[in-house]
């Protein structure tokens, strides 16, 4: 080969390289900006379902939240409030199986769990209410809104005595608290969320 032909294609091979890192570069651009604009997309429907839950529109927000979710399937958070909405409209199984794939996501969500068990109190699972609420009292470390909701969880059972010990446990951890801190995405079982006993 002489000198002008691997001259010739030197400056082929130099214009095919700079040929590919820029269709290399434009793609990463792309992915960049693809990548930008689906966070953007996501925080608008965060906010969106934000406001729809401020306003108690629940129905709206569900078909968003599991838009989201297809796209974040890892936002635990988003899954906890798209639980909490169908509680709230009274998709009770809906809201149990959204509860156990978050636990399947995260086994150490407690408000996750804590939500589960008070699902199961209001579909008359008491048994099953109980095990998912002392296990997220237990790995929250004591926190006292899953205290409460065990312990009233006892009391729907007819167990006085365990509900009793509960309620020794937090009057002693509410001394040393500031302030109950609910998330805003966790349910608290009172006597209607319980389901009346056969």
């Amino acid at each position: 080969m002489s000198r002008r032909e691997r001259v010739l294609l030197a400056l082929l091979m130099c214009g095919l390289l700079l040929t590919l890192a820029v269709v290399f570069s434009h793609g990463a651009t792309n992915d960049q900006s693809n990548t930008l604009e689906q966070e953007a997309l996501l925080e608008e429907w965060k906010s969106s379902v934000a406001e729809m839950v401020r306003q108690r529109r629940y129905r709206e927000a569900v078909p968003t939240l599991r838009n989201y979710l297809r796209h974040a399937p890892n936002d635990s958070g988003m899954r906890r409030l798209l639980g909490k909405v169908l509680f709230e409209i009274r998709r009770y199984p809906e809201a149990r199986d959204v509860y156990y794939v978050a636990l399947l996501h995260d086994p150490e969500d407690f408000v996750a769990r804590n939500n589960l068990g008070v699902v199961l109190a209001k579909q008359g699972k008491l048994q099953d209410s109980l095990r998912e609420l002392r296990e997220a009292f237990v790995s929250s470390e004591h926190e006292l809104f899953v205290g409460a909701n065990l312990a009233r969880a006892y009391e729907s059972a007819e167990d006085p005595q365990a509900a009793g010990e509960v309620w020794r446990v937090l009057s002693g951890a509410a001394r040393g608290a500031d302030e109950v801190q609910i998330p805003d995405d966790a349910l608290i079982l009172d006597n209607a969320n319980v389901a009346a006993k056969p």
